[in-house]
């Protein structure tokens, strides 16, 4: 017998989204972190030089993408 589940969903309240938006600037945060941590030879794997890491790194945490 197969189970159907269904999801159900929820009003998001504006508290709940401005704990999501900061949970994903953090993230996109940590992210630029370990971009800028990343030692030549990995960045060059990932085709980005230590300059565009730095840059990417030294973003604000309000400076993020619109897709994120």
């Amino acid at each position: 017998m197969n189970t159907v589940t269904k999801q159900i969903e929820l009003p998001v309240s504006g508290r709940s989204l401005f704990r999501m938006n900061i949970r994903k600037r953090l993230e996109v945060r940590r992210q630029r972190n370990a971009l800028r941590d990343l030692d030549d030879r990995s960045l060059r794997d990932i085709g980005i030089t230590r300059e565009m890491a730095r840059h990417e790194a030294n973003r604000t945490i309000w400076d993020m993408p619109e897709h994120s």
